[in-house]
């Protein structure tokens, strides 16, 4: 039983609603897993059950992997490498920020 509620934890820290963008109760992941039928295995660690639970969660629940946000922080000489590498790999810049000679920038 605490497995069980240690990967529902897990879920709701890792997913959010995907038409929301809203974090989703743990309350309602237990559910959720119950009418899915998902059997807790005490062999292998919560983390691993929580990740192939998120995938049988997405056919009863609208939801999604959250979005990570990271802060770049570069020399100002190396940005357009940097912006170029970014926008190869598709992710979205929130802004830019210019200080003593480095630019920080958050993205999702």
């Amino acid at each position: 039983e605490a497995m069980f509620k240690d990967i529902a934890t897990i879920v709701s820290e890792k997913c959010v609603n995907a038409d929301t963008k809203r974090p989703i109760p743990v309350s309602i992941i237990e559910k959720a897993m119950k009418e899915c039928h998902i059997a807790v295995k005490p062999n292998k660690n919560s983390k691993q059950q929580a990740l192939d639970t998120i995938g049988k969660l997405k056919e009863v629940l609208s939801l999604q992997r959250a979005e990570m946000r990271i802060k770049v922080v570069t020399p100002v000489k190396m940005l357009n490498k940097i912006r170029k590498l970014l926008t190869k790999l598709e992710v979205t810049i929130e802004s830019e920020e210019e200080t003593e000679g480095e630019t920080s920038i958050p993205i999702l």
